[in-house]
């Protein structure tokens, strides 16, 4: 990833996932015997239970009963599922390894799978009225995502995954009150370890960003990020601190003058960090390089005409020096606003150090 996302902490759509943890931490450790107990059901959950029976009341009823008839085997399997799929950062790092709906003993899985996407379904629906409870307690996931841009709380306007789609802001979908018509405005959700995968992790709001549709339609899809085939790979976490410092070079054996008219040439990816694992992982779910080098492709004549017509207009001054000229044109990128800016920036890159300089050298041969 290119830019990393500042969580929102304590935001009320986290007290679904809450009372959620609340009901199995209760069925784990005490295994009471009936589902309508306090020890299972969180006061504040109480009206949300009984409010959504076939969606979540039913469901819980009959995980409840059938997680009890389990052996003790299985029973730590499904803990296990529990435990270490709420560790988000910890498998991206891969120190551990998440546990899959497959490997749940299947008189659960199934039962867990279809209540844990009712869930989420409650969550994003456009139906006002079957979202009536829920939302007085937990609010929506457009309230949420209008917080989570709100007076520019994070750093970047672009998908923070390719950084070549910009993404609707929060002015763009909460100004109008209308859930219907915000549904239109705003970028969806991406599970990034996929709910269809992995038990626990659909309403983990340290699972879900928001990225471009291109990202998560296109290319994504259900990849299960944490694998490259069956190898463990490691992965960025989505909302990590700090900064990655990804450089995206164009590297080539010979100089081209057209990059848009050859195949001769590749983009490379790197850090100075110590993250070439992540980098690799991110490539292969998206497609980065691929779509870099699509872009580069489709944007190259008009970036070089730019460069070409700056450069007849500012080497005529005689106050002109190359450094000075590469600082003006790199103050065209602003590469957490801009749509493309870090494709851009390595076009740029390339041709200021190698085309510019053969194009200079052949201008002085003309002029002598």
């Amino acid at each position: 990833m290119l830019f990393f996302y500042k969580p929102l902490h304590n935001h009320k759509i986290e007290k679904l996932h809450h009372y959620n943890r609340y009901f199995f931490i209760g069925l784990f450790t005490f295994e009471p015997k009936f589902v309508h107990s306090r020890l299972l059901i969180h006061p504040d959950f109480e009206e949300i239970y009984t409010s959504y029976k076939t969606t979540i009341k039913d469901h819980l009823e009959n995980i409840h009963k059938v997680y009890i008839a389990l052996s003790s085997h299985d029973k730590e399997l499904v803990k296990n599922a529990f435990y270490n799929n709420q560790l988000i950062e910890d498998i991206c790092k891969c120190s551990i390894n998440p546990v899959s709906y497959s490997e749940l003993p299947k008189e659960i899985n199934n039962l867990l799978e279809e209540y844990l996407t009712n869930l989420w379904s409650l969550l994003t629906t456009k139906d006002a009225k079957k979202n009536i409870k829920l939302k007085e307690q937990c609010g929506n996931i457009y309230e949420h995502y209008c917080d989570l841009f709100k007076d520019k709380r994070q750093i970047f306007t672009v998908c923070p995954v390719c950084g070549i789609e910009e993404l609707l802001e929060e002015y763009d979908s909460c100004n109008d009150e209308n859930e219907e018509n915000q549904t239109k405005a705003r970028e969806a959700y991406d599970h990034y370890l996929p709910k269809s995968l992995y038990p626990f992790m659909s309403i983990s709001f340290e699972n879900l960003i928001p990225i471009c549709h291109h990202c998560n339609s296109d290319y994504k899809h259900k990849y299960n990020t944490p694998y490259d085939g069956s190898h463990r790979q490691k992965c960025f976490f989505p909302y990590s601190s700090g900064n990655n410092s990804i450089q995206v070079n164009i590297q080539s054996e010979h100089i081209l003058k057209a990059l848009s008219s050859s195949n001769s040439w590749f983009i490379e990816l790197n850090s100075p960090n110590d993250i070439q694992e992540e980098i690799d992982s991110w490539d292969r779910i998206f497609q980065i390089k691929s779509r870099y080098k699509n872009r580069i492709k489709t944007k190259e004549a008009s970036w070089k005409q730019r460069l070409y017509t700056e450069y007849k207009h500012d080497s005529s001054s005689n106050t002109f020096t190359l450094d000075s000229f590469k600082i003006k044109m790199y103050r065209d990128i602003q590469l957490t606003d801009q749509s493309s800016a870090i494709v851009q920036k390595s076009y740029y890159d390339y041709f200021l150090n190698n085309l510019l300089p053969s194009y200079m050298a052949m201008e002085e041969e003309m002029n002598q």
